[in-house]
């Protein structure tokens, strides 16, 4: 068993773990250090709060640590609450949208995981807190996990989206694909959704930020009306058997108009196999990027 350290030596430690840069300047930065603040002091001062009675050294640290992450979550706060005015307000060309989001959460694609554009669009797109979730999934659906911000960004580039598409995000979660994408683009979008409390959580976002063309219903996907929409999302809702009926349904949609399918995720090869698709965007199919294909029929 590793040796329990001393409290003056975890003090030293610690202190030494709160000597961060500043000021900073960015919400991509505060976003950074409150990581950094939660990882490196909070939850280990927590764990050993857990054994024994913090001394007041320790304590001190706690709460100075605590005071910084509180003050750095107001500035972001601020900052969102900025950008959500100019965004109601009309201010924002899709364009000029784009660049603000980029240029504040100091996005690189080149990333994996969430980073500090996934910590902005929770803030500009807040639909309050969560009802209890009803749904019951089946093996071969997969639990919601948001698409990463930046995924999104390369969504609407690679798709090439504008006001002319109707996007539609099958397992849409809290919405943020379709949100998003409508603030970039100028799309339309359905999101079709299991879960009745996340797809009436989105319905409330997209009324807060005045996207009267965006709608999302419950429903199962297998059954769901999929003709009005002509570019389809899909971040492994569904696996197995399922993905393969639901690429079936899009492929009879596909005999009736051109169709292009995004796909983001661990089944992207999965849907590359498919032969009336065609690869347009990357090279090769890649499951940690953002792949777009066309119909051939």
């Amino acid at each position: 068993m590793a040796p329990v350290q001393s409290p003056l030596s975890l003090n030293s430690e610690l202190t030494r773990a709160l000597d961060l840069p500043f000021p900073p300047t960015s919400f991509s930065a505060r976003a950074k250090l409150i990581e950094h603040l939660d990882a490196h002091i909070l939850e280990r001062l927590e764990q050993l709060a857990e054994r024994e009675i913090l001394p007041a050294p320790l304590r001190a640290l706690e709460a100075r640590a605590r005071a910084l992450r509180l003050r750095f979550e107001a500035q972001n706060k601020r900052v969102a609450l900025r950008l959500a005015a100019r965004i109601a307000g009309g201010q924002y060309s899709p364009q000029g949208l784009a660049r603000a989001l980029r240029r504040c959460a100091d996005v690189r694609e080149a990333e994996t995981g969430y980073d500090a554009l996934d910590e902005l669009l929770a803030e500009l797109i807040d639909g309050g807190a969560l009802p209890e979730l009803s749904a019951q999934l089946e093996p071969e659906m997969v639990a919601y996990q948001p698409t990463p911000g930046r995924v999104i960004l390369a969504l609407v580039e690679r798709a090439a989206l504008s006001s002319s598409d109707v996007l539609c995000d099958l397992g849409s979660g809290l919405g943020w694909v379709v949100i998003v994408s409508a603030l970039l683009s100028g799309a339309q979008g359905i999101g079709v959704e299991l879960e009745p409390a996340y797809a009436a959580y989105a319905n409330t976002c997209a009324q807060q930020l005045g996207l009267s063309q965006l709608r999302f219903i419950t429903a199962d996907a297998r059954e769901a009306p999929l003709r009005a929409a002509n570019v389809f999302y899909l971040y492994t809702p569904f696996r197995g058997s399922l993905l393969e009926h639901m690429l079936r349904r899009l492929e009879q949609e596909a005999r009736t108009r051109q169709i292009r399918v995004c796909s983001y995720g661990p089944y992207t090869p999965t849907v590359a196999l498919s032969p009336w698709l065609r690869l347009q965007s990357p090279s090769e199919p890649d499951p940690n990027t953002l792949c777009v294909f066309e119909s051939t029929h």
